[in-house]
């Protein structure tokens, strides 16, 4: 359908070497499997920088083992996502018909199928708002026409391309040669209690942020932040900094954006988080820093969590503005609490003390000047990579902040 078509040279899905990065889940009645290009792997397979118009396709492939049709349901992938004639259509041209044609053609033939007959195989894409970094990619499977019981499959897909402090060989980094302690509750909660109450700058003289926040789990764990729709940040560098600078002036939702680095125990951030809120000058974001502590064989990392509210110029920074942050901390800890519980993402949750308190009357200040307020808990969830049933996260009765809210 392409021969002829100068404009138009689309690659091979056989040969595609994202498939080497293959996932896959199985039972008795599906196997599925899932990839994910890079950008510039999917410039290349379908000729079109897909990217620029926010566009990531997914590939899947479907083994139906059941003696009766299952039927895709693209919408649980992405409840927004693009149709295959919608996205090669923006790419017509008004006064090129053959090349339309093979646009639409290659789109079409590639696209999922939305049934899979029985003891059969099926791939192909779904086209899917575009992700960096860490990808959730739930493929749900009905059981036959107009009977909405679906199965479901979750993944989380490593996508090539952020320039990230985190990255896959990260994890062995961290911890190489590391000795971690084996804590029970009353340990963990001794050791949680005795960690410093703040950040602090680079040589460890002036305190930053409070550390208000421990997560407990994998890395594994750690991926479910993306199914709440938290994205891992960028490193600061002249590029970012400059699509930091765009981002606020155009109020673009540049939702990798990075931060700028506080200190616990000798070094930055180990890794960073952060859900945009319509514009890069809102935003909730958070620091993690691992620490030395395990908890029922899961690593412990103490953390910083604050929500940006505003931009403004300060001399303390090289670039000469720093986000203004919501003074009560509390609130972007108690948000974290309600965003991975009712996403499903936390096994339980509790307080323990250790920022200390500071008063709305007293309150502290961060390394850029910015006062803040807050009861002085550490709130602490442990994370888990399957999602977890509604109503089965638990509160941890260790700690009560002074509102009473259990953290809401």
């Amino acid at each position: 359908m392409t021969a002829g078509c100068v404009a138009f040279k689309p690659g091979s899905v056989e040969n595609a070497a994202f498939l080497q990065r293959t996932l896959q889940r199985e039972d008795s009645e599906f196997r599925v499997e899932v990839a994910v290009p890079s950008r510039e792997e999917a410039a290349r397979l379908f000729d079109r920088k897909l990217h620029w118009k926010g566009i990531q396709p997914v590939w899947l492939r479907v083994e139906n083992r059941r003696d009766s049709s299952a039927f895709f349901l693209p919408h649980i992938v992405d409840d927004e996502y693009f149709s295959p004639l919608e996205v090669a259509y923006q790419y017509h041209s008004a006064y090129r018909p053959k090349l339309n044609a093979a646009l639409d053609g290659f789109f079409l033939t590639n696209a999922m199928s939305r049934e899979v007959p029985p003891h059969s195989i099926r791939s192909g894409f779904v086209y899917t708002h575009l992700d960096l970094g860490n990808k959730q990619v739930c493929v749900g499977l009905a059981d036959e026409a107009g009977v909405w019981r679906d199965h479901r499959y979750n993944f989380f897909v490593e996508v090539p391309g952020l320039k990230g402090d985190w990255k896959p060989h990260s994890w062995e980094d961290l911890t190489r040669g590391a000795q971690f302690t084996e804590c029970d509750e009353a340990q963990l909660r001794a050791e949680l209690e005795r960690m410093p109450r703040a950040t602090t700058d680079a040589h460890g003289r002036k305190e930053g942020d409070p550390l208000n926040l421990v997560l407990i789990g994998s890395p594994e764990d750690l991926q479910s932040m993306a199914a709440c729709g938290w994205n891992r940040t960028e490193r600061l560098t002249t590029g970012t900094a400059w699509h930091t600078f765009r981002a606020l002036v155009s109020g673009e939702e540049y939702r990798y954006s990075p931060v700028g680095s506080l200190y616990w125990s000798g070094r930055h951030q180990d890794i960073a988080f952060q859900k945009i809120r319509h514009s890069i000058k809102l935003r909730n974001h958070l620091r993690l820093w691992l620490t030395s502590l395990k908890y029922h064989g899961k690593p412990v990392w103490i953390g910083q969590i604050s929500r940006d509210i505003g931009v403004r110029w300060t001399l303390k920074t090289s670039n000469l503005t720093t986000h203004t942050i919501n003074p009560n901390v509390d609130e972007a800890r108690a948000y974290l609490i309600q965003d991975l519980v009712l996403g499903r993402a936390a096994r339980w949750w509790g307080f323990v003390k250790g920022a200390e308190a500071a008063p709305m009357e007293s309150p502290r200040r961060n390394l850029t000047g910015d006062p803040y307020f807050t009861d002085g808990l550490r709130a602490v969830i442990e994370l888990s990579a399957e999602p977890v049933k509604s109503g089965e996260a638990e509160f941890q009765k260790w700690e009560t902040p002074p509102d009473n809210t259990h953290g809401y």
